[in-house]
């Protein structure tokens, strides 16, 4: 019996989406990374370094660090640029007094979240290497699945009430969302959700909470 989801066929992002989108994503990310090497250097500087870095990703062609990035790394996933955003938003002068506003625990779903995160890009690996009875890459361009990680999503809403976007949570709804709506980067949920580099930002980030648990 042929399973309904499997004659769908897959829906693709839109040819002419998926340079901007490059641009945009490794600017993000790009410019998080920079203003987290320099979080012990407050100030103009670092803010213009940022945004230096930020417009140097819109440079096309050859030129610019993005045509070299999208060679080997392709687009990054959606939710590592999500992460990223939310790290420049919460380090951003103009929003320091809404989040001092609200504040949020820190919350024992994010190390589950994590958790999974790992999971999945060691399933993804075992499937690269066809050492899966099933083909786990594939299942990523079913509907059925973008709906499940929107529900595993809402788990911080149903056991802890509403925490808002800084949650992991939170980032993984808009996520989806995301992809939902513009089917970045690859019309793969797999590749929405995870990314080589965040995959191994993942493995540190549970060393990080392992440790502090001790």
């Amino acid at each position: 019996m042929t399973i309904a989801w499997d004659a769908w066929a897959p829906n693709l992002p839109s040819l002419a989406l998926v340079p901007w989108a490059m641009h945009l994503g490794w600017g993000i990310v790009l410019a998080a990374l920079v203003n987290h090497l320099l979080s012990n250097h407050e100030g103009v500087v670092r803010q213009r370094l940022v945004g230096a870095v930020a417009l140097a990703a819109c440079i096309p062609g050859l030129w610019g660090p993005v045509y070299w990035l999208g060679l080997a790394f392709q687009t990054p996933s959606v939710l590592g640029v999500v992460w990223a955003g939310q790290h420049l938003y919460r380090n951003w002068p103009i929003a320091a007094w809404t989040l001092k506003s609200r504040p949020s625990k820190r919350s024992a779903l994010n190390g589950v979240f994590a958790v999974m995160g790992v999971a999945l890009g060691w399933l993804l690996l075992l499937d690269t290497l066809a050492l899966l009875p099933f083909q786990l890459y594939a299942l990523g361009f079913s509907p059925w699945v973008a709906g499940a990680a929107l529900m595993v999503g809402l788990l911080p809403w149903i056991f802890q009430g509403i925490p808002g976007l800084r949650s992991a949570g939170g980032l993984v709804v808009l996520a989806v969302l995301v992809f939902t709506l513009l089917r970045l980067p690859t019309g793969n949920l797999w590749d929405a959700l995870l990314d080589p580099w965040l995959w191994v930002v993942l493995h540190f980030y549970l060393a990080r909470l392992a440790l502090r648990g001790r």
